[in-house]
């Protein structure tokens, strides 16, 4: 969730400034809590995705994180339609694994 605002629609102009934002997470594993991530987002452009074998128009949206304790820092990505649906993601949520990747295979029935 967004703290005011929703940025996303933003994004779909890759001429907008980034966005700076911070947010808390807890590494239960690390014995760390209340990691602060301190973040950068920015549209990187039009983009097409292949989903199911269809290719579907996106804006490209990158999200460069870092936190200081533990010493981390990673790329999401997300690739979102005109109306804001994210079709797909790569995002880090954790820095011992691998980054998550999804992927919408049909818009919600009320979108």
């Amino acid at each position: 969730a967004f703290s005011g605002d929703d940025p996303r629609p933003r994004f779909r102009d890759p001429a907008e400034a980034p966005v700076q934002t911070t947010r808390q997470v807890d590494f239960w594993d690390m014995n760390l809590f209340a990691v602060t991530l301190h973040c950068r987002i920015a549209s990187r452009g039009e983009d097409k995705v292949s989903i199911l074998g269809a290719a579907i128009d996106t804006h490209r949206v990158e999200e460069n994180c870092t936190s200081e304790k533990p010493d981390w820092s990673f790329t999401d990505t997300f690739w979102m339609d005109d109306s804001c649906l994210l079709w797909k993601s790569v995002q880090y949520i954790h820095p011992g694994l691998d980054p998550l990747e999804t992927e919408i295979l049909r818009p919600p029935a009320a979108h």
